[in-house]
């Protein structure tokens, strides 16, 4: 699991309630985007907006074998470290005691986790 950079590219057309939005994985697809845009003269304006977004899946059992409980779709609030790169999953084994963090904390993150304070 890890967090990858996407884009989405929205144009307005003539018609000022008609939007289109369109996404993008690479570089080039923006470009791509971009280009037809500018060629296409119903189009006023264009802008691109960066996200980010989980890619991968969750893990769904611990290194000792114990399966993860599931408390849903979407992570409880004690399941989901807030952190300025946009967050992590926390797991718990219930049977061991390890704790998982998911996508891995890189040297800049600072998570948030539960009864901490936020600074």
């Amino acid at each position: 699991m890890e967090w990858v950079r996407t884009w989405l590219v929205i144009s307005r057309r003539d018609d000022a309630t008609s939007k289109v939005e369109q996404p993008a994985h690479t570089a080039a697809e923006v470009r791509q985007l971009l280009t037809a845009a500018r060629a296409d003269p119903a189009v006023w304006h264009t802008r691109v907006e960066s996200r980010r977004e989980l890619a991968g899946d969750k893990p769904t059992h611990c290194v000792c074998g114990e399966a993860y409980r599931t408390a849903g779709s979407w992570p409880t609030p004690h399941d989901w470290l807030d952190c300025g790169c946009g967050g992590h999953f926390w797991w718990r084994c219930r049977e061991c005691g390890l704790e998982r963090v998911e996508p891995p904390a890189a040297y800049d993150c600072r998570p948030h986790w539960p009864g901490q304070r936020m600074s």
